[in-house]
């Protein structure tokens, strides 16, 4: 079972993201042992958000990296808001 991914520095942007969360999907339950998840400096964007929701959603992280993308204020509020939801419910 993986527990850990590192892709930091990738420049894997908001499309890499769309095939990560496709590949999250593909793997279903095999990867929700992943514990940590470094995406940091893939030039992120706000439209990616919805992409790390989901691929968020699929495992139990107890450490996300996303330092260094431009996931910007807005992007970032609609992120920690899907994370409130999902732990609420």
């Amino acid at each position: 079972m993986v527990e850990e991914v590192n892709l930091r520095g990738n420049g894997i942007g908001d499309r890499g993201l769309q095939a990560i969360e496709s590949v999250f999907n593909f793997m279903d339950k095999r990867m929700e042992n992943l514990q940590t998840l470094n995406l940091s400096a893939n030039e992120f964007t706000r439209d990616g958000v919805k992409y790390l929701i989901t691929i968020i959603n699929s495992c139990h992280l107890h450490v996300l990296n996303l330092s260094k993308n431009i996931l910007g204020d807005d992007g970032v509020m609609e992120l920690v808001n899907s994370l409130k939801e999902s732990s609420a419910g």
